[in-house]
């Protein structure tokens, strides 16, 4: 298994977004969300955008954000390097004090600090 690092703040991570989050031509709060021990990313350190969305079921049914580190946890959010056996890029990013489901306020802030990496249908694997 690989050793635990600290993601520095200027570090970007990739979120994989599924299209039943996308309306109208609009990414929806609700798109973040924490399942398990948390909202599942990939570090740039170790993986793309690319790498992220050819890992999905159905790529053409994804799309790719990308989050600065320092701004999630600006947002009150932890964000920790958890590799697992498949994915040395994993991370969680999880609420200090609730789920980031619970706190709408948190899900509005990292729909404006998310930037599009690759929008949803755009890329073939």
């Amino acid at each position: 298994m690989w050793d635990i690092e600290e993601i520095p703040d200027e570090n970007k991570v990739f979120y994989r977004i599924h299209k039943s989050f996308f309306r109208e031509g609009k990414l929806i709060p609700g798109a973040f969300r924490e399942i398990g021990d948390g909202m599942s990313a990939d570090w740039e350190k170790y993986s793309t955008p690319e790498y992220l969305i050819c890992r999905a079921k159905i790529p053409s049914d994804n799309g790719i954000v990308s989050l600065i580190v320092g701004n999630i946890r600006k947002t009150d959010l932890e964000v920790s390097h958890k590799p697992s056996e498949k994915n040395i890029s994993h991370s969680i990013i999880k609420g200090r004090k609730r789920k980031i489901q619970d706190d709408p306020e948190v899900r509005l802030k990292l729909m404006k600090i998310s930037q599009w990496e690759i929008q949803i249908g755009a890329y073939k694997c």
